[in-house]
């Protein structure tokens, strides 16, 4: 569907919404502006919506993409907020140097793509999964050891 279909949709509905909204008085103080105001905002944070869901799809697309490669793929599934998370790329670059040409690995933030993490089933974080060929082969909550990981990369390699 086209873009600019959507949003011409979207902002007829949010248009109604707020008609219905001015006529209810504890909004009467809101004035309408036609190139400002009320209606403006939500015009411009639905099409930021739009874009944010279009950034999301091809991330989407390409995560798939990547995680269905023959190579093992491990993936941190990580926030920034996330303390116990800040500790795990020391791990992962150890991990890295060893593991080099045979394993390839990825950061996915969960605040950023909750989509990701739930189709993975990651409901902790830290979290690390190990794919191979689309498949999850091993998956672990927490900050992991350098040990466990190498025996689960050892054992798919």
């Amino acid at each position: 569907m086209n873009v600019f279909y959507y949003l011409f949709k979207r902002a007829e509905l949010i248009n109604q919404a707020i008609v219905s909204i001015r006529n209810n008085k504890k909004w009467l103080k809101t004035k309408y502006l036609p190139y400002g105001g009320l209606q403006w905002d939500i015009f411009w944070a639905i099409c930021w919506e739009v874009i944010l869901q279009s950034r999301k799809a091809k991330m989407n697309n390409r995560f798939n993409h990547i995680v269905k490669s023959a190579k093992p793929v491990l993936v941190d599934f990580y926030a920034d907020w996330c303390v116990p998370c800040r500790l795990m790329p020391s791990v992962l670059k150890e991990v890295k140097d060893d593991f080099k040409k045979h394993v390839r690995i990825i950061k996915v933030n969960v605040d950023h793509y909750p989509d990701i993490a739930s189709s993975c089933k990651v409901r902790n974080i830290p979290a690390l999964v190990l794919f191979q060929s689309g498949k999850i082969h091993w998956s672990g909550t927490g900050v992991q050891a350098i040990n466990d990981i190498t025996i689960a990369l050892r054992e798919i390699l």
